[in-house]
């Protein structure tokens, strides 16, 4: 019998840890989401500009350009983690990176106030904050340490 389209896409995706758990698979569509991202950025700062909508005149096509790589950077780190969620150095470094994230956006909106609360803000806030929670307190399980 040949090969389903759903046992075709499954191939792709990061398998579960023995003890099973779906962090991998957030993990995965987070990073799906950053390359989306890494991608408008260095087409054009238009995306950057509504996210910094307080003051899209600071967001250059340098400055997005940048922004990407650093999103890319995220992305590759947060792949190799959902591939490989019981390495406790790239599990930790995928924790600091949502965490990073997560400050970056709060301060922009909060401190820096450059964002203004929309989807352009709140969505990184989202995910940033679902994966730091998730990434802390499912710590000890994928890592082996209960």
């Amino acid at each position: 019998m040949g090969v389903t389209t759903g046992d075709f896409i499954a191939s792709f995706l990061p398998a579960s840890p023995p003890l099973g758990g779906a962090l991998p698979l957030w993990i995965g569509f987070s990073t799906v989401l950053s390359v989306f991202n890494t991608v408008q950025c260095f087409i054009s700062p238009k995306l950057n500009k509504r996210i910094y909508s307080k003051r899209p005149h600071e967001v250059s096509p340098l400055a997005s350009r940048l922004f990407g790589m650093w999103t890319l950077l995220a992305a590759v780190l947060r792949l190799t983690t959902a591939y490989d969620v019981t390495s406790q150095p790239l599990y930790d470094m995928t924790l600091v990176s949502y965490v990073f994230a997560f400050s970056h956006f709060f301060s922009e909106l909060f401190i820096f106030r450059t964002c203004s609360i929309g989807p352009g803000v709140l969505s990184p806030l989202v995910v940033a904050s679902i994966s730091t929670y998730w990434a802390y307190t499912q710590r000890d399980y994928y890592l082996g340490l209960l």
